[in-house]
């Protein structure tokens, strides 16, 4: 109800503010012609009161201007928070198609897991975690859930995203601001390398103060023509000296220019976003050392991001059909340059970190936000000296909460395994990755689906969706082998970590002798790397060894048939029982869908 509520609350702010916008649009156009036919009459008439009339018009339309960009900065934000609390319903029900899906680039490293558990991609966790909008933001979030943290990082985020959870408000308007930033991901990284870059201009004094001094020698003899004293052709020659100096020596100011201006609508909202950073009085420390790093450099980071968001908004004068005009007049470009130039020099070195601390905020505001939207969640407890994991109504956190089906259960000591059989749809695959996409939140200082987990820090290595390649020559059964390959050599590798392997039907790609021989070596192996895991399997002969019959802790799910007036129908209670599998439902199937099931 809550995000249904802001939606109502903001559309109806939006609709004023696009009203007021609209009559600021006319106005401007209204002011910018009067200014044209003055002073084309000025000019007709040789009149300076009709040319200071045209003046005034222009300084009204300038005004104009700026107030129209302050109602467009105000619309466009009630417009970001009218999709926030839309995308805000949408997750609560896991409405994919209604979620953008921000694409964060992968990389070659990206570990099989990120398929197997749905921790990137379309309808996975980072898609779930969308609050993270910047680009710098979105990589942070994916780099956390793809790489366990260590114990002391996994408390502090942990203690960080508690105290975030209670800032409703706050963390609307950090993701709101994040958003309109996001709109303009595509040239913060030519911004970044403008700031980080040695500056131009000021390393050509001369350049500078005759920038500065024949502007004012045009200025001069305008008024000197104006009083009568001078010939107008003094002046023409002024400017005409102005445009070859423009022409000779403003190449790399208009470059400056129209590299900044690229990405000039998102500095007042950086800005804006780090002043509000900087203003929450937080009490963790973590959150206080992102406070910190925002106030390294020569000013605090919104103080700086507002100079820069002032200076570039007269850039906004070459869009101006009058612009060639008042370049020619007071080679306009040469003192942005030099503005922007004095804030390069100064501030750039310190704009790339300023956006790792906000990608670490937004980070940390994306998992409370999952925290706040799932009030039944917990945080886990993570301990060094566990050699279990140990779960409590534990869910897969990516299902719509109305239909997600908790089960306790305990994976491990090291040297166990849990084997997980049942029939087909039964929900074997959805516990393992449940298991594991909660081990992934839980590592990354999230909450996790569940009302109580304790585990110690853990290494994942999984098999689970296994394909094969046409293009590569690879078959289902060698896919199968390569993959179980990588979860070995995961185990053999393991330091200080304890490996939580998930395996789901370990290779049914080949006949049902073999598969039992190759399986159960697999499993002995990885349990004498002093491993935990979990296995689930439709063969119920899996674990008729007498060593592997030891080491597992057998469940099973099951499933209710029968057939009524309507047809055979299926049911589920995807709860988790001691034991063995008692029954397989692939003809039952069959039969529901229509199939023949009897001999011909």
């Amino acid at each position: 109800m809550h995000y249904e509520e802001q939606t109502l609350l903001w559309n109806a702010e939006l609709g004023q503010l696009t009203q007021r916008s609209n009559r600021f649009s006319n106005v401007r156009l209204l002011l910018f012609l009067a200014a044209i036919v003055l002073l084309g009459v000025a000019i007709w008439r040789n009149n300076w009161w009709i040319a200071l009339g045209a003046v005034a018009a222009l300084g009204a339309y300038l005004v104009a201007v700026f107030r129209h960009d302050s109602v467009e900065q105000a619309r466009k934000r009630a417009a970001a928070l009218v999709d926030f609390n839309t995308e805000g319903s949408a997750r609560l029900d896991r409405r994919w198609d209604d979620i953008p899906f921000r694409h964060v680039s992968t990389t070659a490293d990206e570990p099989p897991l990120a398929y197997d558990l749905d921790i990137t991609g379309r309808a996975s966790l980072l898609h779930l975690l969308n609050t993270a909008y910047t680009n710098v933001g979105q990589a942070r979030l994916r780099e956390w859930l793809l790489h366990p943290a260590d114990l002391p990082t996994i408390t502090q985020r942990q203690s960080a995203v508690r105290e975030l959870v209670e800032l409703a408000d706050f963390r609307a308007n950090l993701a709101v601001s994040a958003y309109l930033l996001g709109q303009e991901q595509h040239t913060y990284e030519q911004f970044l390398d403008w700031a980080e870059a040695q500056p131009v201009l000021l390393k050509r004094p001369l350049i500078i103060w005759l920038s500065r001094l024949l502007p004012l020698v045009s200025l001069a003899l305008m008024i000197g023509f104006v009083l009568g004293a001078l010939q107008l052709q003094w002046w023409i020659l002024a400017l005409i000296i102005n445009q070859a100096f423009s022409v000779v020596f403003g190449g790399g100011s208009g470059h400056t220019m129209s590299t900044v201006a690229a990405g000039q609508s998102s500095f007042r909202t950086y800005g804006a976003l780090f002043r509000q950073i900087l203003d929450q009085p937080f009490h963790e420390v973590g959150l206080r050392q992102i406070q910190a790093q925002l106030q390294t450099g020569p000013g605090r980071a919104d103080a700086q991001m507002r100079r820069l968001a002032r200076i570039t908004s007269f850039v906004d004068l070459r869009l101006s059909l009058i612009y060639p005009l008042i370049q020619i007049a007071t080679l306009w470009s040469f003192h942005i340059t030099w503005l922007l130039e004095l804030w390069q020099r100064d501030v750039g070195p310190f704009a790339r970190p300023w956006l790792m601390a906000l990608a670490e905020l937004e980070a940390l505001s994306a998992l409370a936000t999952l925290a706040y939207d799932h009030p039944h969640w917990t945080f886990p407890t993570l301990d060094a000296s566990a050699t279990c994991y140990e779960a409590a109504d534990i869910g897969h956190p990516l299902l719509p909460p109305q239909k997600v089906h908790t089960n306790s259960l305990t994976v491990g000591p090291p040297g166990t395994f849990m084997l997980i059989t049942g029939s087909n749809m039964s929900g074997k695959s959805t516990l393992l990755r449940s298991v594991g996409l909660n081990a992934v939140l839980a590592q990354a200082g999230g909450p996790v689906c569940a009302s109580a987990l304790h585990m110690p820090p853990l290494i994942l290595a999984t098999s689970i969706r296994v394909q094969d390649s046409l293009e590569h020559g690879v078959s289902y059964y060698m896919a199968e082998l390569q993959r179980l390959k990588e979860v070995v050599e995961i185990a053999e590798a393991a330091d200080e970590r304890l490996v939580l392997f998930l395996l789901d039907e370990i290779l049914h790609g080949t006949n049902t002798t073999e598969r039992q021989i190759a399986a159960r070596r697999i499993i002995r192996h990885l349990l004498r790397q002093h491993t935990i895991g979990m296995v689930s399997t439709h063969d119920l002969t899996l674990a008729a060894a007498p060593d592997i019959t030891q080491a597992s802790q057998p469940y099973y799910f099951t499933e209710h048939f029968e057939r009524g007036p309507d047809g055979p129908t299926m049911t589920f209670d995807y709860t988790l029982r001691s034991g063995l599998a008692t029954s397989t439902n692939a003809l039952n199937l069959m039969e529901i869908v229509g199939l023949p099931t009897e001999d011909a």
